[in-house]
């Protein structure tokens, strides 16, 4: 794997981590969201435009601590 796409799916990964957090705590609904919306920015703007294209939506468990 690249490291353009090891970038690309990180950030998607902490994304789905953010949407994780919108869904559990409402009082901070907004905030991660607009969170979540940063880290698909990253990934949109990775250099690599065929990862973009061939991984449309990485979703993950819990964050292992």
């Amino acid at each position: 794997m690249t490291a353009k796409m090891n970038h690309y799916i990180a950030c998607r990964a902490e994304a789905a981590v953010c949407h994780e957090k919108a869904e559990t705590n409402i009082n901070r609904r907004d905030y991660w969201l607009a969170e979540a919306q940063k880290w698909e920015k990253r990934a949109e703007d990775s250099d690599d435009i065929s990862v973009s294209y061939q991984i449309k939506d990485v979703r993950l468990g819990p964050r292992p601590d």
